[in-house]
C-alpha cells in the first residue's frame, strides 16, 4: 500500500514521461558498483525464497516487488560491469556503433527503459501465461475423472440401482460425512479404512489426527489450506449451514460454540479423487481416524455418500 501511494504520488506530480525518462540527459556515469550488486542479489534472493513461504503461499505481490526491484539493480550494476569491462577492450569496443554509444551515453535511460519492458514481461509469465496453460483444454480429464459428482443418501440405493442396472452408468459409492472447516467450505470426511480402500494407501491415524487431500488447480497450490496454513484447524462436523458464522458488515466470523473441536493435520497431498469443484474454494477430503469417524462422522447432517458416476 506504501509503495502504491509513492509511486502514485510520483506519476501524479512528476508524470509518467519523466518517470520513464529517468538517466536521459546523464552523460556516461559508468563505473563498477559491487554494492549495488550485492544488493540485487540479496532482494532477488528474497523474492525467490518468500514464494515457498508465508507471503509465496498468501499472493504473489510481495515476492514480485522483490523481484522486481532486485532486478532492476542487477541490471544496473551487471550492465555497469560489463560496458566498464568492454571499454578496456579496445579491439571490441568501437564509438561508432550506434546502439553501443547510445548505450555508454544514456546508460540509466536505457536500462530504465529496459527494465520496465523485463517487469512487464516477469508479471505477465508469472500471473498470467501460466494460468492460461493450466486451462487448456478448459476441462482436463485429469481434473474431471467423473461425468457427475452427486452427494447422495444411503436411501437413494434403489435409485442408483436402476441406474446401474438399467442404464448401464458405472459408478463408485464411497461412504462419507459432511464436515465444514472455517474457510467457510465445505468438504468431505471419510475414514482412514476407506481412503485405504479407495487408494490403496494406508494411514495410521489416531484420535483427532486428520490427512488432508487438496483437489485443485496446479495454479492453485500455493493457497492456504483449510486452516489457514495451521498444523491444528478448527473444523465442524456437519454440512455447511448459514447460522455457523456471525455475519458483522458482510464478513463472516465463525461461532466459537460451533467450531470448537482442534485436529492435527499429520499430512497433506495434491490428488484429485472426485474432481476440481469451483473456482475460489474447491471440496478437499479430509481424512479421519477410523475410531474418530465411527464416533462422530458417521452422526453428521447432510449427505453421507458420495456418488461418482460415468454415464454412457
Amino acid at each position: 500500500g506504501i509503495l502504491f501511494i509513492v509511486f502514485d504520488e510520483l506519476i501524479a506530480c512528476l508524470g509518467m514521461d519523466a518517470l520513464l525518462t529517468v538517466g536521459k540527459k546523464n552523460g556516461k556515469p559508468l563505473k563498477k558498483r559491487p554494492k549495488i550488486l550485492l544488493l540485487g542479489i540479496f532482494l532477488t534472493l528474497i523474492g525467490l525464497i518468500s514464494l515457498l513461504f508465508y507471503w509465496g503461499k498468501i499472493s504473489k505481490s510481495i515476492p514480485t516487488v522483490f523481484l522486481n526491484a532486485g532486478m532492476c539493480l542487477l541490471m544496473i550494476s551487471l550492465a555497469g560491469y560489463y560496458f566498464v569491462r568492454l571499454n578496456k577492450k579496445e579491439k571490441k569496443y568501437y564509438k561508432r556503433i550506434t546502439w553501443l554509444e547510445n548505450w555508454y551515453h544514456r546508460f540509466f535511460y536505457n536500462i530504465n527503459m529496459s527494465f520496465v519492458v523485463a517487469a512487464f514481461l516477469v508479471i505477465i509469465m508469472t500471473d498470467f501465461s501460466i494460468k492460461l496453460l493450466d486451462n487448456l483444454p478448459i476441462t482436463e480429464p485429469k481434473n474431471y475423472p467423473y461425468d457427475l459428482v452427486w452427494m447422495a443418501n444411503t436411501d437413494d440405493e434403489e435409485f442408483l440401482n436402476h441406474l446401474t442396472d438399467d442404464e448401464g452408468v458405472q459408478l463408485r459409492k464411497v461412504p462419507c460425512a459432511r464436515v465444514t472447516t472455517t474457510d467457510i467450505a465445505e468438504h468431505m470426511g471419510i475414514s482412514a479404512s476407506t481412503y485405504e480402500k479407495w487408494t490403496g494407501k494406508s494411514l495410521d491415524l489416531k484420535g483427532n489426527e486428520i490427512f488432508v487431500v487438496y483437489q485443485r488447480e496446479r495454479f492453485e497450490r500455493n493457497k492456504v489450506g483449510i486452516g489457514y496454513n495451521t498444523k491444528n484447524p478448527l473444523i465442524y462436523i456437519g454440512k455447511a449451514r448459514a447460522d455457523l458464522w456471525l455475519y458483522i458488515k458482510e464478513v463472516a466470523t465463525p461461532k466459537v460454540q460451533y467450531f470448537r473441536e482442534k485436529f492435527k493435520v499429520v499430512g497433506t497431498e495434491d490428488r484429485i479423487l472426485t474432481g476440481v469443484f469451483g473456482s475460489e474454494t474447491c471440496e478437499h477430503i479430509i481424512v479421519f481416524s477410523d475410531e474418530y469417524y465411527q464416533k462422530n462422522c458417521v452422526k453428521a447432517d447432510g449427505a453421507n455418500m458420495a456418488v461418482m458416476m460415468n454415464i454412457p
